[in-house]
């Protein structure tokens, strides 16, 4: 240290400009080092961004294929409905007309196959032709597949899913199915089913323009314990529906189990690898994504080269103006700097004479001392402001509490309505399909049931066998169209009895779309007894 007092300034620079250019080589190969931990950490959610885009167009994929059948439902339910039989003998007189049509409507939607099926199981139309036409599904060879399958999940009404891929003898190939019922007037005529095309999934699935050069897909089932492929893929020879083992058995199996994540792994060739992985719910496949570590971190030597090269280019730049200009920075600085200290002490009376230093060093005094006049303000502002927010505090605290005791007032006040419609207003509410989710008290004390009771069962357990069927179809027909219904129905009561009611039922709405029905009541049992009373006489039971 005392050497270096005897030094000049001029060499004290340059030795501390040496030491520093030291420290910043160290600190610049950390900074390389922490670019790419960062470039590997983006790489991951680069690569999970890519497997969700990859997800989110299967979905769309799957969601198309779901419209489309829909839409076929739709147009043979105008065939079915209205013809007064469903045998072979009907079909083979149309399918000249209708196999043209849905071998166009198969290839525009991606369909392999598409089938008819009655209710008793009985293929009766199909596309392809195959050896499946004309079996059944529910005593015949194929009643065990996958199509027969989803055949009996349609005919409970299930909701339509794919089923699983598995071979399926009649298109020598593996194979998966959608079925949806066709449904007239509530009951079921038949069933549309249609056979998944595997190479539209394929061209879905083994879109590569996101992946660079070594993207992989991997879309995988587990089959007798053992990881299945079920695409072709990119960089290798597994085929699909072959077993296959790898390194990244570990991630793609939790993803075949649900699982989801991403990490980087050494792949069956001995690669660096960042991997990712889901699990895609229509077609029950695990999927993971791959690219090489290297083709990600490309980028990376590059911008390490380049910050290399501005950094020591920058500390050269800023050395060699330090050297030039340190002689005439010392002493105002070390005045601003004491000053400072002032100022951080309370004392904003700068004694600073600007007048002996350079024109740049004077601006930069009178600047300081404007400042420290200026904070001087700023100080005496904030202290009136903070009085203010103080007071300001304690007047919302005070009104806070006026508000609580509002709102406690007014929760109250709804909860004792809630109460008085309970014990008077004959209603109830339900799901779309008929099924009470509520029944006020009013409606269980005419009713003679529970709520336990009447929860959970359909309306019909209050119908009484005099209302005509006709009734209850337009009342089913006006409210499905988002319509409200008004009427006189005579329900029945737990011990056999009877009431009527003039009953208005109401569509309840969440996004547009129907989600239950709300139904208001008035007991008229008084009055349809006068009315019946005017026109019988109650002795004879003649017409008055």
């Amino acid at each position: 240290m005392a050497l270096m007092k005897k030094m000049t300034l001029l060499k004290r620079t340059i030795i501390w400009l040496s030491a520093i250019s030291f420290v910043i080589f160290f600190l610049l190969v950390w900074i390389v080092w922490q670019v790419r931990e960062t470039v590997r950490d983006n790489g991951l959610l680069h690569i999970q961004k890519i497997l969700n885009h990859k997800l989110d167009t299967i979905d769309m994929y799957v969601d198309e294929r779901y419209s489309a059948l829909n839409n076929l439902t739709q147009l043979l339910y105008v065939a079915l409905h209205y013809q007064n039989t469903l045998e072979y003998d009907y079909w083979d007189k149309v399918s000249n007309d209708l196999d043209g049509n849905l071998e166009i409507f198969a290839n525009n939607n991606h369909f392999y196959d598409i089938f008819l099926i009655m209710t008793n199981g009985d293929i009766a139309l199909t596309v392809k032709n195959e050896n499946d036409l004309h079996t059944n599904l529910l005593s015949g060879p194929y009643r065990h597949t996958q199509l027969g399958r989803v055949f009996r999940d349609a005919l409970k009404n299930s909701k339509p899913q794919i089923s699983d891929f598995y071979y399926y003898v009649p298109s020598h190939d593996n194979a998966a199915f959608i079925a949806q019922p066709i449904i007239a007037e509530g009951k079921i005529i038949a069933v549309v089913a249609v056979q998944i095309d595997k190479k539209a999934i394929y061209s879905v699935i083994n879109d590569y323009s996101e992946l660079g050069q070594t993207g992989q897909v991997f879309a995988s089932v587990i089959r007798e314990g053992k990881l299945m492929s079920m695409i072709p893929m990119r960089h290798s020879n597994i085929k699909p529906y072959t077993f296959f083992d790898s390194p990244e058995n570990k991630a793609i199996r939790n993803a075949v189990k649900g699982g989801k994540g991403q990490a980087y792994m050494v792949d069956r060739l001995g690669h660096d690898v960042v991997i990712a992985w889901d699990y895609q719910h229509d077609l029950h496949w695990g999927l993971a994504i791959q690219i090489d570590e290297s083709e990600l971190l490309a980028s990376w030597y590059t911008m390490s080269t380049f910050l290399t090269l501005l950094f020591f280019s920058g500390v050269l730049i800023v050395g060699f103006m330090l050297i030039m200009a340190f002689r005439s920075f010392v002493k105002p600085i070390r005045e601003l700097t004491r000053n400072a200290q002032m100022m951080s002490e309370g004392h904003y009376d700068i004694p600073l004479d600007s007048e002996e230093y350079d024109q740049e060093w004077q601006l930069l005094i009178r600047v300081f001392k404007q400042m420290s006049v200026e904070i001087s303000h700023r100080i005496t502002q904030l202290n009136d402001q903070n009085e203010l927010l103080t007071m300001q505090k304690n007047e919302i605290k005070e009104l806070n509490l006026h508000l609580e005791a509002k709102i406690e007032t007014k929760s109250k006040q709804l909860q004792e309505y809630i109460n008085i419609v309970d014990q008077y207003v004959i209603t109830s509410q339900t799901d779309v399909y008929g099924v009470i989710t509520y029944v006020s008290e009013a409606f269980c004390q005419i009713s003679g049931y529970t709520k336990e009771e009447l929860i959970g069962q359909n309306h019909r357990i209050v119908r009484h066998p005099d209302m005509p069927n006709q009734l209850f179809i337009d009342l089913w027909k006006t409210i499905t169209s988002g319509k409200i219904w008004h009427g006189e129905i005579k329900n029945s009561t737990s011990d056999g009895k009877y009431h009527w009611l003039d009953t208005m039922i109401s569509p309840n709405f969440e996004d547009e779309k129907i989600i239950g029905y709300t139904a208001v009541r008035q007991d008229i049992t008084n009055q349809k007894m006068i009315e019946e009373l005017a026109i019988t006489d109650s002795m004879t039971g003649l017409y008055n």
